[in-house]
Order: structure tokens, then C-alpha cells, then sequence
């Protein structure tokens, strides 16, 4: 969007390990020649291409999966980028948690996602929205009771969307976003 405003002082963020945006691979990073992508998160697919390109200095052929994508080809050479539950028990040989390759890579946190405007809001309505959103951390114990028959077997959702997930978009979040959007200019 050219002109384009954040609207919330939270956002959905990782400060180190996200679990829930992986890339899983037949075999270590310099040795595969394909990736699949999960169509469920544009942003998940960008930040893999900005590590391959600038971090890891790969260029595997870049493939769109519109299936499940756990059963992405398993060549021997290929590697998925997994979103979601999905993720959680993903099975392959090598798992690298993109937020975790990001925070090693620039030395911040990422951001996968925030709230935007494309226009400026009324202060009113955004403190509203914010107060909104603080309740959901407010009440993270009752969330999780409502969820925890729907969590994958073995997650911790509270653990998950407590400690794996970071709402507020601090100040080094912010610079590891624009850093995100520089890089993606170019991908």
C-alpha cells in the first residue's frame, strides 16, 4: 500500500523461536534444489525467500503448493515452507524455525503480522481497538481452556501463544519490520 498506517500497538510477533513457521527440508539448507511454498501466508513465503537470498546465499527453484503441504515431493532435494498447526508436528529430517533464522540473521524480532489502515484512523476508534486487543492477553487462561480440545496433540497452547508469540510491536519489532519490508521491496 503506498500510504499505509499501523494501527494497533500489537501485532502478532516472534522474539526468537515461532514454531509455527518452519521450513522443513529432506536435507541441510546449501543442499536442496526446490521449495514448495504454503499458500496460507505471504509474508511466511517472502521472509524464506529474504533469508535464502541474503542469509543463507541460496537460490533453490521456488514452487507454489496449493495441497496439504506436509505432503509436499519428497525428492530427495526439496524442502516446504510449513504455516500453521501444521507445523507443529511436521516431520522431516531438518526443521528451521523462520523466526529464529530471522532474529540470527539481523538480530531482531519478526513480525508476521499487524493491524493496518490505509488511511489515518480517529484516535477514539484506535484506542479502542487497542483496548480491545489488550483483553486478549488479559484473559489468555480462558482462551486457552476454550481451546485446548483443539490443540494438536502435545502443544502447549498456552506456552505457545505466550512465550512463542509476542503481541507488543515494540520499538525493535518496528525496526525489524521495516527491515522485513526493505528486503521484500526487492524480492
Amino acid at each position: 500500500m503506498p500510504e499505509h498506517y499501523i494501527v494497533s500497538d500489537l501485532c502478532i510477533g516472534a522474539g526468537e523461536t515461532v514454531r509455527t513457521v518452519v521450513l522443513a527440508s529432506e536435507v541441510p539448507l546449501k543442499d536442496f534444489s526446490t521449495v514448495y511454498l504454503d499458500n496460507h501466508s505471504r509474508t511466511s513465503v517472502v521472509l524464506c525467500k529474504i533469508l535464502s537470498k541474503h542469509y543463507w546465499n541460496i537460490t533453490p527453484d521456488w514452487q507454489n503448493f496449493t495441497g496439504d503441504i506436509t505432503t509436499y515431493p519428497r525428492t530427495g532435494r526439496s524442502a516446504a515452507v510449513v504455516i500453521g498447526d501444521k507445523a507443529f508436528g511436521m516431520q522431516a529430517p531438518y526443521i528451521y524455525d523462520l523466526a529464529t533464522e530471522w532474529r540470527k540473521f539481523c538480530g531482531l524480532p519478526f513480525v508476521f503480522a499487524c493491524w493496518v489502515a490505509n488511511k489515518q484512523l480517529n484516535e477514539g476508534f484506535v484506542n479502542r481497538f487497542n483496548e480491545a486487543l489488550a483483553k486478549v492477553s488479559d484473559n489468555m487462561e480462558k482462551i486457552v481452556d476454550y481451546y485446548k480440545d483443539r490443540a494438536p496433540a502435545g502443544v502447549d497452547l498456552f506456552e505457545y501463544w505466550t512465550k512463542n508469540i509476542s503481541y507488543p510491536l515494540t520499538e525493535e519489532k518496528q525496526k525489524g519490520l521495516e527491515l522485513f519490508l526493505k528486503y521484500a521491496r526487492c524480492i
